[in-house]
């Protein structure tokens, strides 16, 4: 069965809350609220367009059942997007310290959480594709090019909110590592009780990989600025 919207809601606002205060600890409050905003109202504008366009993820609608939406997209889905983009930013902050690059490098981390998050979502029922074209596990191809897209641009547009100088020195990362590992362990672990096996793995093998090669690494803006 299912789990209780309340208890997926309770999962995301606590994910949520563990991030936006690392960035206010490690940065600033202003950067915190300058990434919620930018992540939040974005990400909305992306659903809004999938939903109404097709565009960039494909043809889908939600389920009623997931609470209360504003023009069609639930509330509780840009508060995920937020959620796990920040932590997907910082893992991408570690692999490249050029922007651009490091942007194409977030939406690539965003779509392998994807990877675990979409076909669990499908089968649960929180939302349907009406046209799917080569798909994995119910899901269209086009989605995962539609969040690395999104995710790309979420990046680019959060990236310098991010950056670490003299009077932002460089910080601890383990805690958006371990929210980004961690949410991919919890829907792995789903995904198991529902019968999808090699869709938990993938997603973990996937996770597994670019966390540890983020962990490997120094801050980004660390060797910049130490140099």
């Amino acid at each position: 069965t299912s789990p209780p919207l309340a208890l997926v809601s309770a999962i995301i606002i606590c994910f949520l809350i563990a991030g936006v205060t690392h960035v206010a600890c490690t940065r600033s409050v202003r950067s915190a609220i300058a990434v919620v905003a930018i992540i939040t109202i974005g990400s909305w504008a992306a659903e809004y367009l999938g939903l109404t366009f097709g565009l960039p993820f494909g043809t889908y609608v939600y389920a009623e059942r997931l609470g209360p939406a504003v023009l069609g997209v639930p509330i509780l889905v840009p508060l995920a997007w937020t959620m796990i983009a920040y932590p997907a930013i910082v893992l991408a902050r570690r692999l490249s310290t050029d922007r651009v690059r490091g942007a194409l490098t977030a939406g690539l981390v965003l779509a392998a959480w994807d990877l675990v998050l979409d076909p669990l979502m499908v089968k649960e029922g929180y939302w349907v594709w009406s046209a799917l074209g080569p798909a994995v596990a119910g899901v269209p191809i086009s989605n995962f090019f539609g969040w690395m897209a999104t995710g790309a641009t979420l990046a680019f547009c959060v990236w310098p909110w991010l950056t670490v100088s003299p009077d932002n020195p460089p910080t601890d990362d383990r805690v958006p590592l371990a929210l980004y590992g961690g949410s991919v362990l919890l829907m792995a672990a789903k995904c198991l009780t529902l019968g999808l096996p090699w869709i938990a793995l993938s997603g973990l093998i996937a996770a597994g990989i670019l966390v540890r090669c983020g962990m490997s690494r120094p801050q980004g803006d660390e060797q910049e600025w130490c140099g």
